[in-house]
């Protein structure tokens, strides 16, 4: 997340359709329904993170799933979008809703302090009514509209892209589970520590690298 300013649109302007009061109110937690299957999680995590960390913010990602055979794809997503955001100054957490009623179970959600942030691709339903309103009158809570955010490279057609990056996180973690099974065969001595550690390190970093370019 080096350089964040610079791969951060500045053409795209931000709403907060909210009163002045709750404009006021320092912001602790950024609650972020994802109501579409659909996105592209390098953007919309460089987004995230520019937001969270001026505001010094804690992260809420919702998944939202109208179904159980969404529900597997929307976890992936959720867990690769926080690994994207997360750091040390960034702190992610996330939830999987029922896509029906998703509505009312925001309302054991949202606390005060909290800031909703929604795309704006996800201002309407598919009745044409602005989910933004609808979520500040109930909540009275400020909403975040992220504008300007492009389609995702490759959508719902990305099947074989998705495949691919589960198949090769899968096997980097396959090959360093064999691997450090074979540390545990070793002494137990500061060389055998000292490689369990390195080989976690590693195992981390080539994830983060194989999961960059899908991203």
């Amino acid at each position: 997340m080096n350089n964040i300013e610079s791969l951060i649109p500045d053409q795209y302007p931000e709403q907060v359709p909210a009163g002045p009061d709750m404009a006021s109110m320092p912001t602790e937690r950024l609650v972020i329904p994802l109501l579409e299957a659909d996105i592209d999680i390098g953007q919309l995590a460089q987004r995230v993170y520019k937001l969270a960390t001026s505001m010094q913010a804690h992260v809420l990602l919702i998944g939202i799933s109208p179904d159980h055979l969404e529900e597997g794809t929307i976890r992936r997503q959720l867990v690769t979008l926080a690994a994207a955001i997360r750091d040390r100054s960034v702190s992610v957490d996330t939830m999987v809703v029922g896509g029906v009623s998703w509505m009312k179970k925001m309302e054991e959600i949202i606390w005060p302090g909290d800031m909703i942030v929604i795309r704006a691709k996800e201002e309407l339903d598919t009745k044409g009514r602005s989910i933004s309103q609808e979520l500040t009158s109930r909540f009275h809570a400020p909403i975040y509209i992220l504008s300007g955010l492009k389609h995702p490279r490759y959508g719902r057609s990305g099947l074989l892209s998705q495949i691919m990056l589960w198949l090769g996180a899968i096997g980097i973690m396959a090959g360093f589970f064999w691997f450090q099974m074979k540390i545990d065969q070793l002494p137990e001595d500061w060389a055998h520590t000292t490689l369990f550690c390195v080989s976690v390190i590693l195992e981390y970093g080539l994830v983060l690298l194989w999961n960059s370019l899908f991203s």
